[in-house]
């Protein structure tokens, strides 16, 4: 199957996919679903919320 990294948009979380999570699991996928910085569980500092830094966080995401 496949994987699958979710990047919420704008004023949003990781939280905006849970009801799709549980869904692609079920169908056999890896899922991914990630907060970028100063988002939903994330405590970035405002003055780390750039570009650069959500790039970072999609990039790290490590998949198995």
């Amino acid at each position: 199957m496949s994987t699958f990294v979710l990047v919420h948009g704008s004023w949003h979380g990781a939280w905006c996919w849970d009801k799709v999570v549980p869904l692609l699991e079920r169908a056999g996928h890896k899922v991914e679903a990630i907060d970028l910085p100063g988002h939903g569980n994330d405590r970035s500092p405002i003055a780390d919320m750039t570009m650069q830094s959500c790039v970072d966080r999609v990039t790290s995401v490590e998949i198995a």
